[in-house]
C-alpha cells in the first residue's frame, strides 16, 4: 500500500506473523481408518465425503504439538498438515480453522457462511496442487 512501510518479504512492516513461526495447534489429518486415541490430542470433528475413501479430522495439539508425530505413524493415515482455511462440521456447530493457530466456532452453518474469512489477515489458504 502507499505510504507504509514494507519489510524485506513485501509485507507491511506492522503485520504480525508471529503465528507463522509458532507451532501449529491445530492439524488436518487426512484418513482412510478411524485414528486412535493419543492422550493429549483432541479431535474435534471429523469431514467425511461420499466421493473420496478419505476423510478429514481436525486434531488439536495443545500441550504437546510434538504427539502430532504420532499419528503420521498411525495405519490409515495419508497426510497430517498444519491447519489452513478449512470449514468442519460438528453436529449443528460449524469451525472453521483460519490456520495452524487460530480457529473460529459458529453455532450455524448460516453464521459461518456470513462470515469473512478473508477478512481475517492470518487467514492461511489451502496448500496447492503437488506434482
Amino acid at each position: 500500500m502507499a505510504g507504509e512501510t514494507e519489510t524485506w518479504d513485501g509485507t507491511p512492516e506492522h503485520e504480525d506473523l508471529t503465528w507463522l513461526t509458532e507451532p501449529p495447534l491445530y492439524w488436518i489429518v487426512i484418513h482412510s481408518e478411524p485414528l486412535p486415541p493419543i492422550p493429549g490430542l483432541v479431535y474435534l470433528a471429523t469431514n467425511s465425503f461420499a466421493d473420496s475413501a478419505y476423510n478429514e479430522t481436525l486434531v488439536a495439539a495443545p500441550d504437546e504439538p510434538e504427539l502430532i508425530e504420532l499419528l503420521r505413524l498411525a495405519a490409515g493415515v495419508r497426510a497430517v498438515v498444519p491447519g489452513y482455511l478449512r470449514y468442519f462440521f460438528q453436529d449443528d456447530a460449524v469451525i472453521a480453522v483460519v490456520n495452524g493457530t487460530a480457529i473460529t466456532w459458529f453455532d450455524s452453518v448460516d453464521e459461518a457462511l456470513r462470515w469473512d474469512p478473508f477478512a481475517e489477515p492470518d487467514t492461511m489458504l489451502p496448500p496447492g496442487p503437488t506434482s
